[in-house]
């Protein structure tokens, strides 16, 4: 689900816009230092490279432009 889906279908359960790209903001800044967390747990480089489609895709660019 994209960015925009997210943000447009907010309303239907009773999230304003705001507090949608607030919460996605949230979670953008939570998610941006996932190797450095996953390294930290002993994560070998391969086991981020797994892992990582979960975390680096298209929709994160949207993420992260609302989290500045």
């Amino acid at each position: 689900m994209s960015i925009d889906a997210l943000l447009s279908a907010a309303p239907y359960f009773g999230i304003t816009a705001s507090r949608a790209a607030s919460t996605i903001a949230e979670v953008e800044q939570a998610v941006a230092t996932w190797r450095t967390v996953g390294t930290g747990l002993g994560l070998s480089d391969a086991d981020l490279e797994a892992h990582a489609d979960a975390f680096e895709h298209d929709a994160r660019a949207a993420a992260q432009h609302l989290a500045k």
